[in-house]
């Protein structure tokens, strides 16, 4: 382990120092969540409570990145919608190649039937019986 190759006292440090950062993110995403709070309660309140320029920008922020984070995930998918159609398509492609293969060849079977069935045998009626000719 890291902590066993270093001396005690290096440790210690390494530990408040990451300590300290997650605090430090902590207290940042608290004021970040209280901010986003009170903006939507000041929307959705109709403006009873008031909100400083440094708030409004910071909800201001907060909201672009959130539309920004949601077009990006529409875009991607859009993009997988997309994919699956073109997939479809080709499968689509596919099975309208193998209907018209089979179409073509049972014309194909049918017109050689009728080709070889196409001798014509006239009647000829003499003297009350037929004859084929």
């Amino acid at each position: 382990m890291i902590f066993q190759e270093m001396p005690l006292q290096d440790a210690h440090k390494t530990i408040n120092g990451e300590l300290k950062v997650a605090k430090e993110e902590t207290n940042a995403l608290k004021q970040e969540i209280q901010t986003l709070q009170k903006g939507i309660s000041y929307l959705f309140e109709g403006g009873n409570k008031t909100m400083a320029i440094d708030e409004l920008q910071l909800l201001e922020k907060n909201l672009e990145t959130w539309i920004y984070h949601i077009r990006s995930m529409k875009m991607n998918i859009m993009l997988q919608e997309i994919q699956a159609l073109k997939d479809k398509e080709g499968t689509l492609k596919a099975a309208n190649k193998y209907l018209h293969d089979k179409i073509v060849e049972n014309t194909a079977i049918s017109n050689f039937a009728e080709f070889a069935t196409d001798t014509s045998y006239p009647l000829i009626v003499q003297d009350g019986g037929f004859q084929l000719y």
